[in-house]
């Protein structure tokens, strides 16, 4: 088991990823699920100060949402897609 340390540097940042990757599958409650999890926690802290990402404004988001799903957004949802409840909705409009 490794000793867990304060990331001051990016290498020391890398490293500490590099670390984490290879405790991926430690078990919770061994020696290297314990690093893992102090690991987590200074790469986090990191993380937090260094590449901080901003909550995003809520009408930006909803129109990247919308970009993202095309024909999601429209009356086409409306309309059921399944056979039997065309009626409850009237026929399908022409375009």
């Amino acid at each position: 088991m490794e000793s867990v340390h304060l990331i001051q540097t990016e290498a020391d940042y890398k490293a500490a990823l590099a670390r984490a990757e290879q405790l991926m599958v430690a078990k919770a409650g061994t020696a290297q699920g314990d690093e893992l999890a102090r690991l987590a926690m200074v790469i986090e802290a990191y993380e937090d100060e260094h590449y901080p990402i901003e909550p995003p404004d809520p009408t930006s988001a909803i129109f990247e949402l919308a970009a993202a799903k095309p024909g999601k957004m429209g009356r086409d949802d409306e309309r059921p897609s399944h056979p039997g409840q065309e009626d409850m909705f009237g026929p399908e409009p022409e375009y």
